[in-house]
C-alpha cells in the first residue's frame, strides 16, 4: 500500500473515532433527562444506543472506560 493511501485511510478512521466519541458524549449528557409534554413525564433511555457505540469505539481500539474528554471547539482569534 502507497504511504499516501494508509495516511489518508488513517485519518478518515480519526476522523470517524473523533466523530463517535462526539456522538457517546452528547449521548451521555442526554441519557436520563426528563422529559415533559402537557401531563406526561418520561425519562430518556439512550442506553442501548450508547452500548452500540461503545461496540464500536472498542473495536477501533479505544478504551471506552475511561473519563470522556469534554469537546471543546477552538475559537477563532480576531486581531483588529
Amino acid at each position: 500500500m502507497k504511504a499516501k493511501v494508509f495516511v489518508a485511510a488513517d485519518d478518515r478512521c480519526a476522523t470517524l473515532v473523533d466523530a463517535f466519541l462526539l456522538a457517546r458524549y452528547l449521548l451521555t449528557v442526554h441519557d436520563g433527562f426528563a422529559m415533559h409534554t402537557g401531563k406526561d413525564e418520561w425519562q430518556i433511555d439512550l442506553g442501548p444506543e450508547l452500548q452500540k457505540l461503545d461496540a464500536v469505539l472498542e473495536m477501533a481500539g479505544v478504551d471506552v472506560s475511561q473519563p470522556l474528554r469534554i469537546p471543546v471547539r477552538k475559537r477563532e482569534t480576531v486581531i483588529e
